[in-house]
C-alpha cells in the first residue's frame, strides 16, 4: 500500500508499506505516527482480510475518521485513490489492488514533538448495535440512478460553470439594461449604522481599559462562561541577545509576536484559530492543575535572565503567574507546551527551534519545492505540493528583519506557481462546460480529478469537485451494473 501525504508539512510525501495491518495515531506504538493536532493516541486502523480488500476502521477516537470528507460510522471498504482524513492530516491510498511493496518505511521518529493527550469521547457518535459496512453509494445524496441528463444539470449547476456555476468569458451572457439595481440605503438607516458602530467601539475601548479583555462582567453583569483569553510573554535576556515571545488569544482570534536581536528576527502575525485546534486547547486547559497552581518563589540570579509571564481566563476563572530562572511547575509548563504547539501550527517554531535551524528548515523545504515546481507537468499535484512548500519557506524566513535573499525567491516562486495553478484551473473550467455540452462523462471524471489534484483539501474548489466525483462514479457503477 502507498500512502501519500496531501497537506501539511510533509505534503507531497509518499510512503509504502509491505503490512496487511497498519495503526495510525500519535503514540510510538502505531505503525504510522501521525503527531499532529486532533489525533488520538490510537486513532485509526487499515488492515487487509484474506480475499484481499483492504478495510478502514475508527478506533473509538476523540475527532473521528473522515473518508473522502464524510465521517465514518462503522467498518468500510476502501478503494483506489481514497482520502482518509484524521485530525488535521489528509492522506490519499494507492496500490490497494497491486502487488506489496518490498520496502516498509516509518514515517516519524519517535523523537518528533508530542501532542498532549487528549480524552477520547465517552460516547459514540451512533446507536450500538448499528455498525455496517457503509458503501461508496451510500455516501452521497441521490443513491438511486438518475437519467443522464438529471446527473449533468447537478454537476453543472445553475449555468454550468466548474465551481461556481459561472459560465466561461467566451459565454457569459450580457446582462440586461434594465437589470434591478441592489436598493440603497436609507439616509436614517446609514446614521443608525453609524451609531452602532460608535457603540461598539466603546464597548471595545472600555474591554480593553479592563486589563485582560473578556475575562470581566458582560454588559447584563453576568459573566461570560467558557470564553478564553491568553496573554503569555517570554523574555531571556543575556550578555549578548534578547528574546521575547508574546502570544495574545481572545476567542479564536491570535496574534504573535517575536523579537529577538541576535538572529534579527521582528515580526507579528495575527490569525484566527481554527475550531479544531480551539477545542483541542480548550480540553488542555480545562484539565490543567495551572488553576490550583502557586505562585513560585523567585529564582536565584543567573546568566541568562529569563521571565515568564501567563494571565489566562477561562470565564469565570482567571490566573497571573510571573516565573523567573529557567525552571517552572509542572502545570505551568503544560500550558506553555500547549501554547508552542499552537505556534506551531502557523509555521512559528519560536520556542523549540534557534534560528540557525529554523533557517535549515527552510533551505531543506525550498528545495523539495523547487523540484516539485520544476516537475509540475510530471504529476498535476507537484504544482499543489509546490505552493504548499512555498508558502512554509516564505512563513518561515519572514520573521527575520531584514529577510534573507531566499525570503524574496521564494515570495516569488509562490506567486508563478499560484498563476500556473490559477491558469490550470481556468483550462478546466473551459473543458468542463465544453465536456457538459457533448455529455462525455469520460471527460467530466478527468477534469474533476486534476482538479482534486490542483486544489488544497480545504478549500471550497476541492470540496465541490470531490463531491461531483463521487456522485459520478455512483452513477457510472449502476450504469454498467
Amino acid at each position: 500500500m502507498k500512502i501519500t501525504f496531501i497537506n501539511g508539512s510533509r505534503a507531497g510525501d509518499e510512503l509504502e508499506y509491505s503490512l496487511s495491518e497498519i495503526t495510525i495515531g500519535r503514540e510510538d506504538g502505531n505503525i504510522l505516527r501521525i503527531p499532529v493536532p486532533g489525533v488520538s493516541r490510537y486513532h485509526a486502523k487499515i488492515w487487509q482480510t484474506g480475499s484481499g480488500q483492504w478495510l478502514l476502521n475508527d478506533q473509538g477516537s476523540t475527532n473521528g475518521v473522515k473518508l473522502n470528507g464524510k465521517r465514518i460510522t462503522s467498518t468500510v471498504e476502501l478503494t483506489e485513490n481514497d482520502e482518509i482524513e484524521i485530525g488535521k492530516q489528509i492522506m490519499r491510498l494507492n496500490g490497494l489492488t497491486g502487488e506489496m511493496p518490498k520496502v516498509i518505511f516509518n514515517p516519524i521518529p519517535s523523537a518528533a514533538a508530542q501532542i498532549p493527550d487528549v480524552p477520547e469521547s465517552a460516547e459514540p457518535d451512533f446507536a450500538p448495535g448499528t455498525a455496517r459496512v457503509v458503501t461508496p453509494a451510500e455516501q452521497v445524496e441521490g443513491n438511486n440512478a438518475q437519467p443522464l441528463d438529471m446527473l449533468l444539470d447537478s454537476l453543472k449547476g445553475q449555468a454550468g460553470g466548474l465551481f461556481n456555476g459561472k459560465k466561461t468569458a467566451k459565454q457569459q451572457p450580457a446582462a440586461p439594461a434594465d437589470t434591478a439595481q441592489p436598493p440603497k440605503i436609507r439616509k436614517s438607516t446609514q446614521l443608525m449604522l453609524c451609531g452602532i458602530a460608535v457603540a461598539l467601539l466603546a464597548v471595545l475601548a472600555t474591554t480593553i481599559l479592563r486589563g485582560v479583555p473578556g475575562c470581566g462582567k458582560s454588559g447584563e453583569g453576568k459573566e461570560k462562561p467558557g470564553y478564553l483569553v491568553i496573554h503569555y510573554v517570554k523574555e531571556e535576556i543575556s550578555n549578548n541577545n534578547v528574546f521575547r515571545f508574546v502570544m495574545m488569544l481572545e476567542g479564536d482570534q491570535v496574534t504573535f509576536t517575536i523579537d529577538d536581536i541576535k538572529s534579527k528576527r521582528h515580526f507579528s502575525r495575527k490569525a484566527q484559530v481554527e475550531k479544531e485546534s480551539l477545542d483541542i486547547l480548550l480540553e488542555q486547559l480545562k484539565r490543567s492543575a495551572i488553576w490550583t497552581m502557586k505562585q513560585p518563589e523567585e529564582a536565584r540570579s543567573t546568566s541568562v535572565k529569563m521571565k515568564r509571564q501567563l494571565q489566562l481566563c477561562l470565564s469565570p476563572k482567571l490566573v497571573n503567574f510571573s516565573v523567573e530562572g529557567p525552571y517552572a511547575p509542572a502545570a505551568f509548563e503544560e500550558v506553555e507546551s500547549a501554547i508552542s504547539i499552537l505556534a506551531e501550527g502557523y509555521d512559528l517554531q519560536t520556542i523549540s527551534l534557534t534560528s540557525e535551524e529554523l533557517n535549515r528548515q527552510a533551505v531543506v523545504c525550498f528545495e523539495k519545492a523547487e523540484d516539485l515546481f520544476n516537475n509540475r507537468e510530471g504529476r498535476t499535484e507537484n504544482l499543489r505540493n509546490a505552493i504548499v512548500r512555498y508558502q512554509q519557506v516564505v512563513n518561515y524566513l519572514e520573521q527575520f528583519s531584514p529577510p534573507p535573499p531566499m525570503w524574496d525567491a521564494a515570495r516569488k516562486r509562490l506567486a508563478e506557481a499560484k498563476k500556473i495553478r490559477q491558469r490550470k484551473l481556468d483550462d478546466l473550467n473551459y473543458e468542463w462546460v465544453r465536456a457538459s455540452q457533448i455529455k462525455d462523462l469520460d471527460g467530466l471524471r478527468e477534469v474533476l480529478l486534476k482538479t482534486i489534484e490542483l486544489t488544497e483539501p480545504s478549500s471550497k474548489e476541492h470540496k465541490i469537485a470531490r463531491q461531483r466525483l463521487l456522485k459520478l462514479d455512483v452513477y457510472l457503477r449502476k450504469r454498467n451494473q
